[in-house]
């Protein structure tokens, strides 16, 4: 791969970020990228997969807490999970992680369609984005996989008794589709969609708060 066609006219402290990470990507084939982003009350923490369409069709995004050990241990996660699709154990679609090697709690995996993938990249993993400063590193046509952690009772966030931060940690319209296309139950989906209905004042543009369209298909 070459270099960003503007990456000369870029001031140092750019090109060096610009070098560390491509540099990673090169050698590792991927890399994981952890931030907080994403402007007023959807800033929150998440760790993203960048390089690994090449090879899986496919980037991981899976909002996490990065403090202490977080990144570390959400990174080693989705280094598993793209392994596992590189050697053809986990197949691209929406689907329960039960599996020890991957972690020991179970996972959600849940593909976005086109908008929602579209959407979520605008907010959060810019990079990922055509334009983006690292778009030479994923491929134009990534399917975009959500991964969705459960509490430390491995309780998912649609769940009565998920605990602590871990029911606000996913935006809530991910969390609402995957609750429909794993488990067929819409009770979240139908709670977004009535606060919407009630809330005048809700940007509707503001994808923590609108819902999106419902699954055709249910798993």
């Amino acid at each position: 791969m070459t270099r960003h066609p503007n990456y000369k006219h870029w001031p140092s402290e750019k090109r060096d970020w610009y070098d560390k990470v491509s540099g990673k990507i090169e050698k590792h084939g991927h890399t994981i990228l952890g931030t907080i982003d994403g402007k007023g009350n959807l800033e929150r923490p998440f760790a993203y997969s960048i390089g690994a369409s090449f090879s899986t069709g496919a980037e991981v995004i899976c909002f996490f807490p990065l403090k202490g050990k977080g990144l570390e241990i959400i990174s080693g996660v989705i280094n598993k999970v793209i392994t596992a699709l590189k050697e053809k154990k986990l197949d691209i679609e929406s689907q329960i992680i039960n599996d020890d090697i991957i972690y020991y709690l179970p996972l959600a995996l849940v593909v976005l369609d086109d908008e929602e993938k579209e959407m979520v990249e605008s907010v959060w993993p810019q990079q990922l984005l055509r334009d983006s400063l690292l778009a030479e590193y994923s491929t134009d046509d990534h399917k975009l996989l959500v991964l969705i952690a459960t509490d430390k009772d491995g309780h998912f966030p649609w769940e009565p008794g998920c605990s602590s931060y871990w029911p606000d940690i996913c935006p809530h319209p991910i969390t609402a589709t995957a609750q429909v296309v794993l488990t067929g139950d819409d009770s979240l989906l139908s709670k977004l969609e009535d606060q919407l209905g009630k809330d005048k004042n809700t940007n509707k543009k503001d994808y923590q708060y609108f819902p999106p369209s419902r699954p055709d298909k249910k798993l």
